[in-house]
């Protein structure tokens, strides 16, 4: 059985398919997959990328997080739902959004609503247990929404714009150290994790 972990598809639906192929998925639940976010914008495929990638999640050994370009998204239709004037141009137009919001804007409103519930209840983070050791899965930046009593929604909603927003800038930076420092232990029971693996950068 192996464990997979892929991240940054940005609409590039055949190199995805293309990848589970060369790697030989297997697809009866021996191997895992962990889809890191980032479905959409920059490839051709944004939304047949997105809607390939919720069929997969349906299958209990695949596993999806939410990416900074999928945050994006979903808060531009959320804003459009509620007949908002304000649109978020660095979306729309530096991160090639448009195009995406094109395609989502020409299915029919049922398959909206199924890319509107499934983003909305995309998490920040998963882990898994290989070989004996702990693995962090997260975007960007570490995420442990899990471990934490927020007493606010700003704290939480820090969190998830570091788990999807975050940078590491240099080899020097140990995210876990960071996390552990963010995480205080007597709210949690610290697990020790061998390291993070994330996208983004």
């Amino acid at each position: 059985m192996s464990t997979y972990v892929i991240s940054d598809i940005h609409g590039n639906l055949r190199a995805l398919q293309a990848l589970l192929v060369e790697i030989d998925f297997k697809y009866d639940g021996r191997d895992k997959l962990y889809l890191l976010g980032d479905y959409v914008d920059w490839g051709p495929d944004s939304i047949a990328t997105l809607e390939y990638v919720i069929n997969l999640d349906t299958l209990p050994f695949v596993k999806c997080i939410m990416g900074n370009h999928d945050l994006m998204f979903l808060e531009e239709i959320a804003k459009n739902r509620t007949h908002s004037k304000v649109r978020d141009n660095n979306w729309l137009f530096n991160n090639r959004g448009l195009d995406t919001w094109a395609q989502y804007v020409a299915l029919p409103e049922e398959s909206q609503d199924l890319i509107y519930e499934w983003l909305k209840k995309l998490p920040y983070a998963q882990e898994t247990y290989v070989r004996r050791h702990w693995y962090l899965l997260c975007h960007a930046g570490a995420y442990l929404p899990q471990k934490k009593r927020y007493v606010n929604t700003e704290e939480l909603e820090g969190d998830k714009l570091y788990a999807v927003w975050h940078r590491i800038e240099s080899g020097d930076e140990d995210p876990l150290t960071n996390l552990y420092d963010r995480y205080p232990h007597h709210t949690w029971k610290k697990r020790k994790y061998e390291r993070l693996i994330c996208g983004h950068t």
